[in-house]
């Protein structure tokens, strides 16, 4: 799990592009256990910040962690 509480609206502020959200996002992604309730609660609301299409963060999700 996270050990520091970042909010997803301050994370999402400090994005320029739509390019860097989606950098942003995989990265979270990456980082996180999505089978942790609170953990995918804060993915959905980092991607809804970032305002990331559907497909494209289907796309995200299905990359490869490694």
């Amino acid at each position: 799990p996270l050990t520091n509480d970042i909010d997803a609206a301050s994370l999402a502020r400090a994005v320029a592009t739509r390019e860097q959200g989606a950098e942003l996002y995989l990265a979270a992604r990456l980082a996180i256990d999505i089978d942790e309730p609170a953990e995918r609660a804060y993915l959905d609301a980092l991607a809804a910040r970032l305002k990331l299409p559907a497909d494209l963060r289907a796309r995200l999700d299905d990359a490869p962690a490694g």
